[in-house]
């Protein structure tokens, strides 16, 4: 087996931004809740909108400032149902793209004979002191990289045909942050 190629993620984006693009509003009778320096802002009265009053600031309503919701990469997520299958679609729709952006940087002259076969090895590399989760609930990471590569046609599909095996281990080369490395080996069948 010989190593063909190596992809980097420095650092690696092993976490989603949950529901980035929803915005909320104070309602009325929330009003004793705003911040104190908004509150001495706040209109008299409120501003109706779909038949709901919210506070408001020279007729606009005031928007609810919050920290977006850090979701880390974990298999768990998908796999006991604890999300719908609309956050499920949106994180292997975003890693799709992460990872289809590496490979078009990274892996430009791809090409696989009809005889050879991939072995993908992942090596994840976390801070020591990091919160790193189990290892066997990486699953996504390869079947997300693996769907992205068939995706792409760089391969007919994803069976042992083509991907003939993949490993996985966490690496500690003393980094400040979450890193991935694929190594991808081809080997004649």
């Amino acid at each position: 087996m010989e190593l063909y190629k190596t992809l980097t993620f420095y650092p690696f984006e092993s976490y989603f931004i949950k529901s980035p693009k929803r915005k909320t509003y104070w309602k009325w009778s929330e009003k004793d809740k705003l911040p104190k320096k908004t509150h001495a802002l706040i209109d008299k009265k409120p501003v109706i909108h779909k038949k709901v009053a919210f506070c408001a600031i020279n007729g606009e309503r005031v928007e609810k400032k919050k920290s977006p919701v850090k979701v880390h990469l974990n298999g768990q997520l998908v796999f006991n149902a604890t999300y719908s299958w609309h956050q499920r679609a949106y994180i292997v729709s975003h890693y799709h793209k992460y990872f289809e952006k590496a490979i078009r940087e990274q892996l430009k002259d791809f090409y696989l004979k009809p005889s050879e076969r991939l072995h993908i090895e992942y090596l994840l590399d976390y801070p020591t002191e990091d919160m790193s989760p189990d290892i066997d609930n990486m699953w996504l990471i390869p079947k997300i990289f693996h769907d992205t590569v068939r995706d792409m046609a760089l391969i007919k599909d994803d069976s042992k045909h083509f991907i003939n095996g993949f490993s996985m281990r966490y690496i500690d080369e003393g980094s400040a942050q979450r890193n991935l490395i694929i190594n991808i080996y081809k080997y004649e069948s």
